[in-house]
């Protein structure tokens, strides 16, 4: 187990400097709160893409896969094998962070096309890979301008993502 999570980290502690970095970037308070969720937004997210292209290319040996991909490989690893040596992966479970009807939980549109891109069987209420491919879609649309932070809908799935994001990076510290 240990060598395997050498293998993930890199072994030379580089993950865990970098995440600290992003988190505490993440952390730093804006006095006007739409702004600071955003960035710690991109924060919390620039510190798990860190995570799994880690792993995938440090445990799976694979890169050329699509993001969305990786993203759920990763989650796998998570909530499944993972659990084995990074003791912290143990109690990770973020649906209890966030309340029942949380915006995250519905359906996120992928707006580079407007269209509906989740499909019928995508349950981000019950599963945590479904939650991650979420918030990865908050991610795209904030990223690619889609998402103008004026809607209440849509600061509550940033700000919501931000506490998802933050609860896996803290297992990896």
């Amino acid at each position: 187990m240990e060598k395997r999570y050498e293998e993930f980290t890199g072994g030379d502690g580089y993950l865990r400097h970098f995440l600290r970095e992003w988190i505490s970037r993440g952390e730093i308070s804006s006095s006007n709160e739409e702004y600071s969720q955003i960035i710690t937004f991109f924060c919390y997210f620039i510190a798990f893409n860190y995570l799994y292209n880690t792993f995938s290319y440090n445990v799976c040996g694979d890169t050329k896969c699509r993001e969305s991909e990786q993203i759920k490989r990763f989650i796998d690893f998570c909530t499944g094998v993972g659990k084995g040596f990074i003791t912290e992966l143990e109690a990770f479970n973020p649906f209890p962070l966030l309340p029942p009807d949380a915006e995250i939980f519905s359906h996120v549109k992928n707006m580079r096309y407007c269209k509906n891109s989740n499909k019928q069987n995508f349950e981000p209420h019950k599963s945590i890979k479904d939650l991650f491919l979420n918030i990865y879609q908050v991610r795209c649309n904030l990223f690619h301008g889609s998402k103008a932070m004026v809607s209440s809908r849509d600061k509550n799935l940033v700000k919501e993502s931000n506490i998802v994001l933050k609860h896996l990076l803290d297992c990896f510290l």
